[in-house]
């Protein structure tokens, strides 16, 4: 694991690019964190990276949202699902073995069904500094 210490959105999104410059088709990566912790921000970040050229946004009552850049992108939301059973019966499992980049919002709530390769970013508030960010990839 590795930690960095973001001070401030830009360097939030200097760390997206250099997550992105590490990913590949197939790839799964859950984000975890408090409401406002910077996990919609970060991926906006990376699609950018991966080419992503449309406008990227949370997908909290779609559940997800599918973008094209240099890979077919999904981005998960699942602040809504009460378990894992619940992406399971909406197929959202099936995305997890195909060329889809998977970038997961709230993945704890379905970290039963994640497969074993899946990576996991933890995001927190620094208390006393609004900007800061505590990022555990």
């Amino acid at each position: 694991m590795k930690e960095y210490i973001s001070e401030n959105p830009r360097e939030t999104t200097k760390l997206g690019r250099k997550i992105a410059e590490g990913i590949e088709a197939g790839d799964i990566i859950g984000f975890n964190g408090d409401l406002g912790s910077g996990k919609t921000f970060i991926i906006k970040s990376i699609c950018r990276a991966l080419g992503v050229t449309e406008e990227v946004t949370s997908p909290t009552f779609t559940l997800m949202h599918l973008y094209n850049g240099d890979y077919k992108i999904l981005h998960l939301d699942c602040y809504r699902l009460k378990t894992a059973q619940e992406a399971e019966m909406l197929g959202l499992d099936e995305y997890f073995d195909s060329e889809h980049v998977c970038l997961i919002e709230w993945a704890e709530r379905i970290k039963e069904i994640l497969p074993d390769n899946a990576k996991i970013i933890e995001m927190d508030h620094v208390p006393g500094k609004q900007d800061c960010r505590r990022i555990v990839i």
